[in-house]
C-alpha cells in the first residue's frame, strides 16, 4: 500500500475496503459530496468494524480493515494518525469489549497509538492484560 495522504484517505479507505462504500455513498449523499475523513471514519467504518468485532462475524474484514489501520499507524503525515486516534481509537477506549476484540487484530503501531490514546484520555484500566 502507497504512503497514505490525508487528502486522498477516504479513497484509498474505500479500495482497501469496499464493504463500506455504500454507507459511505449514504453519508455522501446526507451531507453532500464532499465528505471529509472524520466523519467517513466515525460515522462509516467505525460503526462496521466494530459490529464486525462483536459479531465476530467477518475475520477476512477485520484483517483488511486492521492492515488498513496499521498503515495509517505507520504514516509521517500527523493528520493521519490523528484521525486514527481521534476516529477509532477514542472511542475503543472507552469501550475495553471492543478494544479486547479488535486488539488481536492490531499490529504493534495500533497497538501502540491505541495505548497512547487510552493514556491521554486517563483510559488505560481499559487495555486488555495480554
Amino acid at each position: 500500500m502507497p504512503d497514505l495522504k490525508y487528502s486522498a484517505l477516504v479513497d484509498s479507505l474505500l479500495i482497501a475496503v469496499p464493504e463500506i462504500k455504500r454507507r459511505y455513498d449514504a453519508l455522501q449523499s446526507e451531507i453532500g459530496p464532499d465528505v471529509l475523513p472524520y466523519p467517513v471514519f466515525e460515522l462509516v467504518l467505525e460503526p462496521v468494524v466494530k459490529s464486525a468485532l462483536t459479531a465476530n462475524a467477518d475475520d477476512d474484514l477485520s484483517r483488511r480493515v486492521f492492515a488498513f489501520l496499521e498503515e495509517m499507524a505507520r504514516v509521517q503525515d500527523i493528520e493521519v494518525v490523528n484521525l486514527l486516534a481521534v476516529g477509532i481509537f477514542e472511542p475503543w477506549v472507552a469501550d475495553p469489549g471492543t478494544l479486547g476484540r479488535a486488539w488481536k487484530y492490531m499490529g504493534e503501531s495500533t497497538k501502540k497509538l491505541a495505548s497512547d490514546t487510552a493514556h491521554r484520555l486517563k483510559r488505560s484500566d481499559n487495555l486488555p492484560r495480554y
